[in-house]
């Protein structure tokens, strides 16, 4: 900027006087070549600008794309033990998914509606339902120790198939 206003200065000044002292004639070429100096860093400091926006564009894209990667995988990892867990013990899934349920049932307020039709009835089911879920919690839980703690059958593979 600084340099466009020389080259301005020198320019209209240069317009309005006829005459060119040798000594002006210096101070202009000078402040010219300021100008065009200004103008070339002004110009090189936008291209780096410009690269190290697009570098920093291109290593934000990758590191998005390494993080999408590793969710991509970590999700496929859970979903295999699901399976898996699903496919060797689905009474342990199941029972998770009862005490899921009954976890959401209790917690929901109980309505003036509910009140009136079951009235008594409600506090007696839940109570069972209490003792239900807590007796399935307490075998799922000795379920998974049993397997947990039972040493790998030799010659057998994951799947339970007898191995040749």
């Amino acid at each position: 900027m600084i340099g466009v206003g020389l080259a301005w200065l020198a320019g209209s000044s240069r317009a309005t006087s006829g005459a060119r002292s040798p000594a002006r004639g210096g101070v202009e070429e000078r402040t010219t070549h300021m100008a065009r100096d200004a103008e070339e860093g002004a110009t090189r400091l936008a291209h780096d600008a410009r690269e190290r926006a697009a570098d920093l564009a291109g290593e934000a894209r990758d590191r998005a794309a390494r993080a999408a990667r590793g969710a991509r995988e970590q999700a496929d990892r859970i979903e295999s033990a699901f399976e898996r867990t699903y496919r060797d013990d689905p009474l342990v899934v199941g029972l998770a998914a009862a005490a899921a349920g009954a976890a959401v049932g209790a917690a929901l307020p109980r309505t003036r509606r509910e009140d009136e039709l079951l009235g008594a009835a409600r506090d007696r089911i839940m109570a069972r339902a209490t003792d239900l879920f807590d007796n399935s919690l307490e075998r799922a839980e000795h379920a998974v120790a049993d397997k947990l703690a039972a040493p790998a059958q030799p010659g057998r593979t994951e799947a339970g198939a007898v191995a040749k």
